[in-house]
């Protein structure tokens, strides 16, 4: 798995970070070890296949390691299509 996005101390570079996915807490959130820095947040968690699996969201500082968290791409899309765009919306075309 790999987290990308633009982090504030990444020198003005797109960054790709490596890690695995080590477990869920609750229902949607997915932990790993990938380092998720200020502006990667809101970036892209991909698969090995390059495929977007979810948004990294936080992290957390542990003694040695730190933790991220990344929402999984099917809550994300639940929320989007029952809160965003509920079915009796009206669709615009582009």
């Amino acid at each position: 798995m790999a987290i990308a996005g633009y982090p504030a101390i990444g020198a003005g570079t797109f960054n790709f970070t490596d890690g695995i996915i080590s477990g869920r807490v609750g229902e949607f959130v997915l932990k790993t070890d990938a380092k998720i820095d200020s502006g990667n947040s809101g970036g892209s968690a991909l698969n090995a296949q390059n495929q977007l699996i979810g948004v990294p969201t936080w992290t957390i500082s542990g003694h040695a390691e730190s933790m991220g968290y990344v929402i999984g791409i099917d809550q994300i899309v639940e929320w989007y299509e029952t809160k965003v765009m509920p079915s009796d919306s009206v669709i615009v075309p582009y």
